[in-house]
């Protein structure tokens, strides 16, 4: 009998406890509504202009939390953010470019806090955000959420060109803004062959083969051939495949001629095999015509703007290129992260900081981008942003001005890029097998063979036996690592 009245003490007094407990949660979220000044340190090419500092003010005005930016240049900033969180001084919130090494350490460690009791008070991060990012911000293989996404488009990628070039040797813009193979293929002949600048010089290429960080030079064109990241395929060993990776589709080595057929004729800039080379910086010297991006940045990076110092005339546009079908389709291997916002365990109002970041992309704080991006002479820019691309330094982009109809044009190939896309569905995962000694050391003998066959110094049948080696030297784990990934991931297992 004592045990049990003991029992029913204890039993009562934890349910009071938690009781309580609830009650001061509720009081302290309550009482957390008066304003507050948080800082906010982040990487930026430039300083914020005078649209950012309005857009701080609309935040203060609408949650009561005023944004005090600490602006560090993209030098160095790594190394600056590391010191920052070990320093013992830190802001209420930090930006992290990448879910990498350094993010997660800062979890580790326990200068950054997960977010998510504070979810609640984020309905527009739940509503907006991809799950995939949300499962990359899952880093400790727990529920908890380390940090707010900084989210961009996930989109298939096309290409910009220059119009006027296309109007100079007797092309135009087809009104779908695709191109097949055999276009593709033409343009870039016409671009290298027929003095598309007119300037009476032989000067001039498609466009500029480039290579990757580990310097390999893989195919152009992938997506075309059906090489869409890992998808469920029939007819072979384990559900899903990367074409990359399949000893029973010849997709990928159609994938590697087309590259080598373009290399040999000369149609590609070989300027990028060599030393540092970019994409971009070659369109605008007026090298190349064309250049691999996303739709969106057709107004910055690559749009006219950048173009008009040295070709007064020139004009950009932007298209897709259709498989054999075609279709325009295309993959990426992108989670729908460029960073994250992650709050310091320094911060005094965390929820507050969740509150203020997913009003910027609420329906008032969104509405407010878009209101400022007509400006008085009824010129627009970027209507094409999306809720799930807040990216901005923290505001409206204060970039080039162009005629609504213009962006009204590039509406349709943005909505186009995220239309035709097919993820991949390894969303973000690297299997360990990627770190065995020998599958490292073979990555080497791959990476070779593939540059010297999209180079055309190699027959496309010696990707068969490159294969074979690549199974063998932990391929083969690779890629049931990956299957019971993805098998685990969708409920299939």
């Amino acid at each position: 009998m004592r045990k049990g009245v003991v029992l029913v003490l204890i039993l009562s007094f934890l349910a009071g406890w938690h009781a309580f407990a609830a009650s001061q949660a509720e009081t302290a979220v309550a009482e957390d509504t008066g304003p507050v000044e948080l800082t906010v340190f982040f990487q930026a090419g430039r300083d914020p202009g005078p649209a950012t500092f309005g857009f701080l003010d609309a935040i203060e005005e609408a949650t009561g939390v005023r944004l005090a930016l600490e602006v560090a240049p993209e030098t160095n900033y790594l190394e600056k953010l590391q010191l920052l969180l070990v320093s013992g001084d830190m802001p209420d919130v930090v930006m992290f470019p990448r879910a990498n090494d350094i993010y997660k350490n800062a979890a580790l460690s326990e200068a950054i806090i997960p977010i998510n009791d504070y979810l609640d008070s984020a309905p527009n991060f739940m509503k907006y955000t991809y799950d995939v990012s949300w499962d990359n911000l899952r880093i400790m293989g727990d529920e908890r959420i380390f940090g707010m996404p900084r989210s961009t488009i996930m989109r298939n990628d096309g290409y910009y060109i220059r119009e006027d070039w296309l109007n100079n040797v007797g092309l135009e813009i087809p009104e779908d803004h695709a191109f097949s193979l055999d276009e593709f293929e033409e343009v870039l002949r016409r671009f290298t062959e027929e003095d598309p600048d007119q300037n009476g010089k032989d000067d001039t290429f498609g466009m500029l083969a480039t290579i990757t960080k580990d310097k390999v030079f893989m195919p152009m064109l992938t997506d075309q051939f059906g090489v869409l990241g890992w998808q469920k395929v029939a007819g072979e060993d384990h559900p899903y495949m990367n074409l990359q990776y399949s000893r029973t589709s010849s997709a990928y080595k159609e994938a590697l001629a087309f590259t080598a057929k373009l290399f040999k004729a000369g149609y590609l800039n070989p300027a990028g095999l060599t030393g540092p080379a970019n994409a971009v910086e070659d369109f605008h010297r007026g090298t190349s015509g064309m250049s691999r991006g996303f739709s969106g940045y057709y107004i910055r990076p690559h749009g006219e703007a950048q173009l008009k110092p040295n070709f007064p005339d020139a004009r950009s546009n932007y298209l897709f290129v259709e498989n054999a079908a075609g279709e325009v389709v295309g993959s990426t291997f992108s989670t729908g992260l460029v960073g994250v916002w992650a709050i310091t365990s320094s911060s005094e109002h965390p929820r507050r900081a969740v509150e203020a970041f997913d009003w910027m992309i609420s329906d008032d704080g969104f509405g407010y981008q878009l209101e400022v991006f007509e400006d008085r002479e009824g010129n627009f820019t970027r209507t094409f942003a999306r809720r799930n691309e807040f990216r901005t330094v923290l505001g409206p982009y204060d970039g080039p001005r162009w005629d609504k109809e213009r962006l009204e044009e590039m509406q349709f190939v943005i909505d186009l890029a995220m239309s035709s896309l097919r993820p991949s569905e390894s969303r973000g995962f690297i299997p360990t097998a990627s770190t065995r000694p020998d599958y490292v050391s073979y990555q080497r003998t791959y990476n070779e063979v593939v540059t010297k066959i999209s180079l055309g110094e190699l027959p496309v049948g010696d990707y068969d036996a490159l294969l074979d080696g690549w199974y063998e030297n932990g391929g083969e784990e690779y890629v049931r690592e990956m299957n019971e990934f993805i098998m685990a991931t969708k409920g299939e297992m």
